[in-house]
């Protein structure tokens, strides 16, 4: 019996895909740093109870979507980044444990979110912030709205990953927002809209079969990949055009970002020269790809931490 319930609970473990929580942290973390650099003091208990808040939040998304897309998953090929956890696909007595804890999640991330506010000061707007996350999160593939099949996933998910998290960070720590974060939110919309249209290009063939409107099952991977490159390559434009502006209080040095983007760079020109059709070279470059994204914000919080 205790082997039966260590098994289920591994499968339920693996069903949250809780590595996949590591680019959240990230965002959220360039956030929080990003307020310290502009003059926020430090509270750990604030940072950690904050991120509480994010972290049901993001993880409720991995329950709800393989959920939801349990029979696009059964046509598709799991990858390092992709095709979901595979769980419910040869698990389908955990498709309702898998949409209950998604619930439970959610409702975790609004309750923390008040105890925020009134234990910790947190802007009473910022429940508004966390009700939009976690719809955006639940109908990305629940009916009746379901964006992704009709063509509205990439934007839901850019905007989540690319502003809202980060964005997070930024309110949790400083409590409120600033006219100097907004200048750095581009790149992060460039950076997680190139990131949501890599996790599609493997799954191309499965999308099509099960009528999933996403932009890659629609353009193909050659001119998604032209799309990926492009979007990788723009923040390093735009960090360099942003060292040359001296008047701008920046805070942070967009000279060190331009060296850190280049990483995102040379992966952009690559998928542009290669854009592979076939599935296992295209997956390939789409690891690439995404390692290149989580590795640029690994050192950008590494050099703000040093700053701070």
């Amino acid at each position: 019996m205790n082997n039966i319930m260590d098994n289920k609970i591994v499968k339920i473990l693996i069903l949250g895909r809780i590595q996949f929580l590591a680019a959240g942290f990230l965002l959220f973390v360039f956030g929080a740093l990003f307020a310290l650099a502009v003059g926020a003091h430090f509270s750990i208990a604030r940072f950690l109870f904050g991120y509480l808040i994010f972290f049901c939040a993001h993880l409720s998304v991995h329950y709800s979507n393989d959920h939801f897309d349990v029979h696009v998953d059964s046509l598709q090929k799991k990858t390092l980044f992709t095709g979901g956890s595979g769980v419910l696909v040869d698990n389908p007595d955990l498709i309702k444990t898998s949409r209950n804890i998604a619930l439970v999640l959610i409702a975790l991330s609004l309750i923390f979110c008040v105890v925020g506010i009134l234990a910790f000061g947190f802007p009473i707007w910022l429940f508004g912030l966390v009700v939009l996350g976690n719809l955006l999160g639940w109908f990305y593939t629940a009916p009746p709205v379901k964006m992704v099949y009709r063509g509205f996933g990439e934007i839901s998910t850019a905007f989540t990953f690319g502003i809202l998290a980060p964005m997070m960070g930024f309110i949790i720590v400083s409590g409120g927002l600033s006219s100097r974060v907004l200048v750095m939110l581009f790149p992060m919309l460039s950076f997680g809209f190139a990131s949501v249209l890599a996790v599609q290009v493997p799954d191309i063939e499965g999308d099509r079969m099960a009528n999933k409107l996403t932009l890659v099952s629609r353009i193909g991977r050659k001119k998604a990949f032209y799309l990926i490159g492009a979007l990788l390559i723009l923040p390093t434009l735009y960090y360099l055009v942003f060292a040359f502006i001296s008047r701008v209080d920046t805070v942070v040095d967009f000279s060190v970002l331009f060296f850190f983007s280049l990483i995102t760079l040379i992966v952009g020109l690559t998928v542009i020269y290669a854009h592979p059709t076939r599935k296992s070279r295209a997956t390939m470059l789409v690891n690439l790809t995404l390692i290149s994204y989580i590795l640029f914000f690994m050192l950008t919080n590494a050099y703000l931490i040093a700053t701070v």
